[in-house]
């Protein structure tokens, strides 16, 4: 017999089908420790779990956010391998554009856009304060291919990295933010006053800033505070370097090459 209270979930459904798709498992990948056999049945964030000799399957609600996450691992990973796959050097987006509005579509964001720049815009809850959480997904041509150790348009995955082009800058990162809107809004983490806007950006690389502006400007979008999902090696940062662009005038006189003295050289004014 299981002693209920010995079950560190939250129960919230009972359910008598699925036995043919259930995988045996140890106790301690499930969230029982009375037990010494069960089956679980993988339902994303969910865990659907029938335990031997015991008459019902239980859902088991995961009880914090990392194992939330880590009920989505395979899915992420997926997606950031199919992200790799496809070449997306700035204005040359499109591609995986389509294939992270696919995957915000699949996860069920309550809207998906694509600007006339073309960011795509997923949005996460309804209330009046925006929060958004931005990734580029333009890269930097690959260069010498035969420099690469993998093909960097594979997605190379092994149990510690996922190795390509755009895996840590930034395709990772929008990785990590479409998921981790679709945890908030399934654990009840999106209180009703706020709006997640995940923002996959385009053009950084040839014109960091660019995007932004346009979603300022242009969309009238204006969040409370952006989070960037730029890499730093696992440290939390206030702030983000910016862009200035400066236009200096500077007025000469011009002439023919062969009698330079009649002129009045623009060039060495500013270097003065």
């Amino acid at each position: 017999m299981i002693n209920m209270d010995d079950i560190y979930s939250t129960l919230f459904g009972i359910f008598a089908n699925n036995y043919d798709t259930a995988e045996k498992v140890g106790r301690d990948e499930v969230n029982a420790y009375t037990i010494d056999t069960c089956y679980t049945i993988d339902q994303g964030w969910e865990t659907a779990v029938w335990y031997e000799d015991y008459p019902m399957i239980i859902v088991a609600r995961y009880p914090d956010k990392e194992m939330a996450a880590q009920g989505h691992q395979k899915d992420m990973t997926a997606f950031l391998r199919d992200m790799i796959k496809i070449p997306s050097e700035s204005c040359e987006e499109e591609g995986v554009v389509m294939c992270i509005k696919a995957e915000m579509e699949k996860l069920g964001y309550d809207k998906v856009e694509i600007d006339a720049l073309g960011n795509i815009i997923g949005w996460m809850g309804e209330g009046e304060k925006i929060i958004a959480i931005d990734s580029h997904i333009d890269t930097v041509g690959i260069g010498n291919i035969a420099n690469w150790e993998h093909d960097p348009y594979e997605g190379y995955e092994t149990d510690e990295i996922i190795y390509g082009r755009g895996a840590s800058d930034q395709e990772g990162g929008i990785a990590s933010a479409i998921y981790a809107a679709k945890i908030m809004k399934d654990l009840g983490l999106l209180p009703d006053d706020v709006t997640i806007l995940v923002t996959a950006t385009v053009q950084e690389e040839d014109c960091d800033g660019l995007c932004w502006q346009y979603i300022v400007n242009k969309d009238g979008i204006r969040p409370e505070f952006v989070i960037s999902t730029e890499p730093t090696d696992g440290g939390i940062y206030r702030g983000q370097r910016g862009r200035m662009e400066i236009r200096v005038d500077v007025r000469g006189v011009s002439c023919h090459g062969s009698a330079p003295e009649r002129g009045d050289n623009a060039i060495y004014k500013m270097a003065d």
